[in-house]
C-alpha cells in the first residue's frame, strides 16, 4: 500500500485496490487479558465509559472481550513510521520481540471506524461454547456501530471442527446493533453479527481468503 510493490510468491495474486498509505492495515493480536477498547482513542474511550457509568447507576456491567485478532486500518500517526514498514527478517524470537514493542504505538490511536474486523479463533467449537463469539460480536457492534457510529465492524468466527455444533445456524443471528438501528438508514444495514464461520481447508486458503477481504474491504476507504 505504500509503494504500489507485490512481492508475495504465487499464487497469491496483488491485490486489485489502488495503493494508499489510508488503506494499510495492522494485524493484531491483543494479548491476553488486553481488551479491544485499549487501541481506541481517548475520545472514544470516554464515550464508552460514559455509556458503562450510566449503566452503573442501575447496577448493570457491559463487559467488553479480547478477540484473538483485531485488524485495523492504520492509524494516520503510523503511515511513515518504520516501526510498521519495516519487513520481518524470520519468524524467530528476536523479531517477535520487535513486534511487541511495536503493538504499544497502536493504543489509544486507533479511530471507531478503523477496526475493520475481529477474529476469534477457535481450534474446535463444543455446543455450550458458541454463543462466546456471538456475545463478543454483538457488543463490539453495539458499542462501535451503535454508539461510536463507526461502519459496519466484521466479526468471524475461525475453526478446524464445528460437526454437531449447528454453529451455522446459530451464526445466521444478525447483530444486535444493526436490529436496534434498523429504522436510522434507508436501506437498513442489516447484517448477521459473526460475518462468517471459516473452517479452512488448508493453511494455504486461509492466507488467500484474508487477503481476498481485505482487497474488498479496503476498497472502502478513501484513498
Amino acid at each position: 500500500m505504500t509503494d504500489g510493490e507485490w512481492t508475495a510468491p504465487k499464487p497469491y495474486k496483488k491485490p486489485t485496490v489502488e495503493p494508499s498509505l489510508s488503506r494499510q492495515v495492522a494485524v493484531v493480536d491483543l494479548g491476553r487479558g488486553n481488551d479491544w477498547v485499549e487501541l481506541l482513542t481517548s475520545q472514544a474511550k470516554g464515550e464508552i465509559a460514559a455509556v458503562r457509568d450510566e449503566l452503573k447507576a442501575a447496577d448493570l456491567t457491559l463487559p467488553t472481550s479480547t478477540p484473538d485478532l483485531v485488524v485495523v486500518a492504520l492509524p494516520e500517526a503510523c503511515w511513515l513510521s518504520p516501526e510498521f514498514s519495516r519487513p520481518l527478517e524470520n519468524i524467530g524470537h528476536s523479531e517477535q520481540a520487535r513486534l511487541k514493542q511495536i503493538k504499544p504505538l497502536l493504543i489509544n490511536n486507533v479511530e471507531p471506524g478503523q477496526i475493520i474486523l475481529a477474529i476469534a479463533l477457535k481450534k474446535s467449537l463444543r455446543s455450550d461454547r458458541l454463543y462466546q463469539p456471538l456475545y463478543e460480536a454483538n457488543i463490539m457492534q453495539l458499542l462501535l456501530e451503535g454508539e461510536l457510529d463507526a461502519p459496519q465492524v466484521d466479526f468471524e468466527v475461525h475453526t478446524l471442527a464445528s460437526a454437531g455444533t449447528r454453529a451455522e445456524t446459530t451464526y445466521s443471528a444478525a447483530s444486535l446493533a444493526a436490529v436496534a438501528r434498523r429504522r436510522d438508514s434507508n436501506p437498513p444495514n442489516m447484517h448477521r453479527a459473526v460475518r462468517a464461520l471459516y473452517e479452512p481447508a488448508h493453511a494455504q486458503d486461509l492466507i488467500q481468503r484474508f487477503y481476498r477481504f481485505l482487497d474488498e474491504r479496503m476498497a472502502l476507504i478513501p484513498a
